[in-house]
């Protein structure tokens, strides 16, 4: 009976809530395969929220562009040639525009603004202007029938591998992010003693950041939904690192203490001594639990 009591105390906890401080903790000492597996359910979260985001923004846009470039239009050494009467719309939202130009004739109300110029593009939004020139050695067909048969051809693949591109580049971000912040909060759990590893404060810091995950991709959703402005959708970005943040050190705090800070918390007797002997022996850096 003994004996089975201490292996159920010895087993590892089971990690499937990474919303609250206490369960986002539970994954430093659970198994990595669980942090993995909540990591994929974020991941496809976000996946589905920047999905939704260029269907709704940037598809209508492209699409647009395809039927209006006039045949005969081309990018070349020369730079871009349109041919007819300019400016031309191209395609336009309120996410998105695309606008051939020659001067600043046309002003498109969209968050983001996309002007084509002959020897350079731009884009310009809240957060400022950039110029971009062509790239060299180029030449591309720009006629109506040749776009819309390219279009058409990689638009189901193109879009979706998009998304999937940026969860990927997303997920490679939790891994590097999680190995910085583990190392001061390594030395948080080394001095408050509590229980978990170098490996177990890699898994806290990557599982803290899926909350923020999640949090910014419902911001993404409402911004795509027209529920609030692009100043919000960058208030959000900003606020999603407070929140990794906020719950990496949280969840530092709900960890479990070691067994002999918590013998010492249950004996109010026990001699102060015992604790710094304890503490001494503990390296914050090292591989044991």
């Amino acid at each position: 009976m003994a004996d089975s009591e201490e292996a159920e105390e010895q087993s590892p906890p089971t990690a499937w809530n990474p919303l609250t401080p206490g369960g986002v903790a539970s994954y430093a000492n659970a198994p990595l395969g669980q942090l993995i597996f909540t990591q994929a359910i974020v991941a496809s979260i976000v996946f589905a929220a920047t999905l939704f985001y260029l269907s709704r923004a940037w598809i209508p846009v492209i699409n647009s562009a395809v039927e209006k470039f006039p045949n005969g239009s081309e990018l070349g050494d020369e730079g871009l040639r349109v041919v007819g009467s300019h400016p031309l719309v191209l395609g336009e939202n309120t996410l998105l525009s695309a606008t051939w130009v020659t001067n600043d004739a046309v002003n498109p109300d969209a968050d983001i603004e996309l002007r084509l110029n002959r020897k350079s593009w731009s884009a310009s939004s809240l957060l400022g202007y950039v110029t971009l020139p062509y790239p060299p050695f180029v030449e591309i067909d720009l006629s109506r029938e040749n776009l819309a048969s390219k279009w058409g051809a990689y638009r189901s693949a193109a879009v979706p591998g998009l998304a999937a591109a940026i969860t990927i580049g997303l997920w490679l971000s939790w891994v590097a992010m999680a190995a910085i912040y583990a190392w001061p909060i390594r030395v948080i759990v080394f001095f408050r003693d509590k229980l978990t590893s170098r490996l177990g404060s890699w898994k806290l810091c990557a599982a803290s950041l899926l909350p923020a995950a999640v949090f910014m991709s419902a911001a993404i959703v409402f911004y795509t939904l027209g529920k609030i402005p692009l100043a919000g959708l960058l208030i959000a970005f900003l606020a999603h690192f407070v929140i990794g943040w906020l719950y990496i050190f949280l969840s530092a705090v709900a960890l479990p203490l070691i067994p002999e800070a918590e013998q010492m918390k249950g004996n109010p007797f026990a001699k102060g001594g015992t604790k710094k002997k304890a503490g001494k022996k503990r390296n914050p850096f090292g591989k044991g639990k």
